[in-house]
């Protein structure tokens, strides 16, 4: 009788490298009703896949890059070796390259164990979901073992309640508790978004336009909050949003308390919710910035990146080392 690959499998397995700290950083607990689990990196990734096979200390390919092969690895090592042996008084660079040396030693056993096993599994092929932290947590409510996510999938994407010093909140908890004080007091009068998981009418509030407004690049997209904000609360009138993005533009609506609709409606239909500059003539102006700057770097001698500012037209660009383009540009 096959074994079911399910979380209590996993858990068999995995339980006692957590109760002893080897397992230390993931988070087990449901997304949208599915076992999940929280991952901090590749290498605890490579842990996991190799505990389920029966072998300890796995390293991933994500970490030691895209070697392939067996020879690969080895020359490499090689490499690694010499550039140790040339820095012999250079502690932190010594440390790396055994680190590095390491890692791809016991890549290179991992896939001799393997070639021991009949039919090698891995995370993947449990009934159950998994994500890395920089795009998952659990809700910070405290009472439940809800999944959050906490970075896009999509465009049209909205960033659930976010409680300062906390953490993230599921939409579940959200809807069921006790947020609503919060929310209003923290989301008023700013251009962020409301959370989705509480309706308006739950919360009070009522909608001021009749036609959504639009921030965007296609051009003659120039509505912006702040004015709303300023002319509202310019007669003591709270103000909300609810914001539609879409990959380059958005549609947003205006939110008042019921008993402030009356007077937020004539205070809006004659404000000018337009900004000056239409983005997308900054945006053009921004990339013509950008141009110019990439064409006076250095050529051949890195990777060039640019940064636009949105908000001024304007545009800076500098050289970046292939490490920092693979972390990611702060």
């Amino acid at each position: 009788m096959e074994t079911e690959l399910n979380l209590e499998h996993l858990l068999n397995i995995i339980d006692p490298y957590i109760n002893d700290g080897t397992l230390d950083c993931i988070d087990i607990g449901e997304l949208d009703g599915t076992p999940f689990i929280v991952i901090d990196d590749h290498n605890t990734l490579a842990f996991i896949n190799g505990a389920i096979n029966g072998f300890i200390g796995a390293v991933d390919r994500p970490y030691v890059g895209t070697l392939e092969l067996p020879e690969a690895i080895t020359a490499t090592i090689k490499e690694l070796e010499l550039s140790k042996q040339n820095n012999p008084d250079h502690l932190g660079t010594h440390n790396n390259l055994e680190s590095k040396i390491s890692a791809l030693r016991t890549c290179i056993l991992y896939d001799q164990h393997l070639t021991t096993i009949e039919d090698p599994i891995d995370l993947d092929d449990f009934d159950l979901e998994w994500g890395f932290n920089d795009e998952y947590s659990r809700c910070a409510c405290g009472n439940c073992s809800n999944i959050v996510r906490t970075s896009p999938d999509c465009y049209e994407w909205i960033a659930p309640l976010f409680i300062d010093c906390e953490g993230y909140i599921s939409d579940d908890c959200v809807d069921c508790g006790n947020f609503d004080d919060y929310i209003l007091d923290e989301y008023k009068n700013t251009n962020k978004a409301l959370p989705s998981a509480r309706s308006t009418d739950d919360l009070g509030l009522a909608k001021v336009n009749t036609e959504s407004f639009q921030n965007g690049w296609y051009g003659g997209q120039c509505d912006t909050p702040a004015p709303i904000i300023e002319s509202l609360n310019s007669k003591d009138i709270d103000v909300w949003f609810k914001v539609y993005p879409r990959q380059f533009d958005m549609d947003f609506d205006v939110y008042v308390k019921e008993k402030d609709l009356e007077r937020a409606s004539y205070i809006l239909s004659n404000t000018n919710t337009e900004t000056d500059i239409d983005p997308a003539t900054l945006l053009k102006q921004g990339l013509e910035a950008a141009s110019a700057a990439m064409s006076k770097l250095p050529n051949d001698s890195g990777i060039k990146h640019a940064t636009i500012d949105t908000d001024s037209g304007t545009a800076t660009a500098r050289i970046v080392t292939p490490a920092e383009f693979v972390k990611g540009i702060k």
